[in-house]
């Protein structure tokens, strides 16, 4: 069991407050340590000038009878470019892992999903890849002038208002070789009694900020840093916040 799961023998819960935040860097060259926020913020994550938390997506924790030690939270709805993809369920479960490197999405999910995807990217002059990659079912070519900003914009609305994880081409979308990348969503099991319809994979929390605050059962996410000139690789020496809570300069797991 990892220490910071939601089971009752990890260090999470034995937090006071029961509260972290992880930052997790994206894997580049030139990338440094991610951030591991014991106690929870104020979260200052240079050249940012602002504390990270007024960037924050607030949503509920659920529990989950079959596994008690995960973070699910509900998906209402998940969106393309704003346009809404056809799903059966108007909920979706869905939990956080950085175990799993890219989001996996259930087949009755995966395959309208892709399709929207594909329409999308057609209107945005992408041009897919004869050749598909590993796991990666949709690939495309990355031409001269390229640009992450070209590819369409994934939303996963959550709670009441509007509110969304949106996820953008860096997060979407991973070079696998020179000219080509795949859209870094995978399909999942088919099983009816598979509870967990979407799993958010490491690759996709890449550069947001993501906190679990386990007495008031809550998930706070950030979408992508890297819009407000910031991330979390950044090289940042340990420092502490005017509340003695310690920022620990730290990549780690938490499922």
């Amino acid at each position: 069991m990892h220490f910071l799961s939601r089971s009752q023998l990890s260090s999470a819960v034995k937090l006071f407050p029961p509260k972290f935040a992880l930052c997790l860097p994206s894997k580049t060259e030139d990338s440094g340590f991610g951030d591991l926020f014991i106690g929870g913020g104020s979260y200052f994550l240079p050249p940012y000038q602002y504390d990270a938390s007024r960037l924050f997506t607030t949503v509920s924790l659920i529990s989950n009878e079959t596994s008690f030690d995960e973070y699910f939270f509900q998906v209402k709805s998940i969106e393309i470019d704003e346009k809404a993809v056809p799903l059966k369920s108007p909920m979706i479960l869905s939990k956080l892992s950085t175990v799993v490197p890219f989001t996996v999405l259930h087949h009755s999910i995966y395959e309208p999903f892709v399709k929207e995807f594909k329409s999308k990217a057609s209107s945005r002059k992408m041009v897919e890849a004869k050749a598909k990659v590993s796991s990666f079912e949709v690939c495309y070519r990355v031409k001269k002038g390229f640009n992450m900003e070209d590819v369409p914009v994934i939303d996963l609305t959550v709670g009441s208002g509007g509110r969304r994880w949106r996820i953008y081409g860096r997060n979407s979308m991973v070079v696998v070789k020179k000219g080509v990348m795949c859209l870094a969503f995978v399909r999942g099991g088919g099983g009816e009694d598979r509870e967990e319809m979407v799993i958010v994979g490491g690759y996709q929390m890449e550069d947001s900020l993501v906190e679990i605050d386990l007495q008031s059962s809550k998930l706070s996410f950030t979408s992508s840093l890297l819009r407000y000139n910031t991330s979390c690789s950044h090289f940042r020496p340990v420092s502490t916040d005017i509340g003695g809570r310690v920022a620990y300069t730290k990549q780690v797991v938490i499922s």
